[in-house]
């Protein structure tokens, strides 16, 4: 796993255990509506999957992540601080990434914040382009009302 993975991989871990407790939480925007679709470039679902929205400024605090289920939907959650999440994201500009980490015989990992993917052989099943943060990946501007997000992944983009 690329360093740039593992700080994806770190992100979402952080966001799953959330803020400690006992801090004042951030005033934030209020949430609004996201959702999409991760799917192949042939209309196959990805399939646990986790989608990040990366924060472009400090107003948006961690961003929001989401899951993907059988069909490939997922919707955004927001952490909001004081170890609350709260649905939808905070308006603005975000990068965007997805992975998906794989254990050796292909299975998709499940998520669990006390088992580091490393521990377990995980590798990264997504294409760079998608699973990190950089110039030629995912961005995305959330209008004020919210929306939706399809993603189409080409697996033919060199991977990690």
């Amino acid at each position: 796993m690329t360093r740039q993975a593992g700080w994806g991989m770190c992100a979402a871990l952080m966001f799953v255990i959330g803020c400690s407790k006992g801090n004042a939480p951030p005033k934030l925007a209020d949430p609004v509506p996201m959702e999409g679709t991760v799917k192949t470039t042939d209309g196959k679902p990805i399939v646990g999957a986790t989608v990040i929205f990366h924060p472009k400024t400090q107003t948006q605090f961690h961003g929001a992540v989401g899951f993907t289920d059988d069909t490939g939907k997922y919707v955004l959650e927001s952490d909001v601080g004081d170890g609350k999440t709260k649905k939808g994201i905070v308006p603005g500009q975000y990068s965007v990434t997805v992975n998906r980490l794989v254990k050796p015989d292909g299975t998709t990992l499940k998520r669990d914040p006390n088992v580091p993917p490393m521990n377990v052989g995980a590798k990264e099943e997504m294409p760079m382009k998608y699973a990190s943060v950089n110039e030629m990946g995912l961005t995305f501007d959330v209008p004020a009302a919210g929306g939706t997000f399809d993603i189409t992944i080409d697996m033919s983009a060199p991977q990690i």
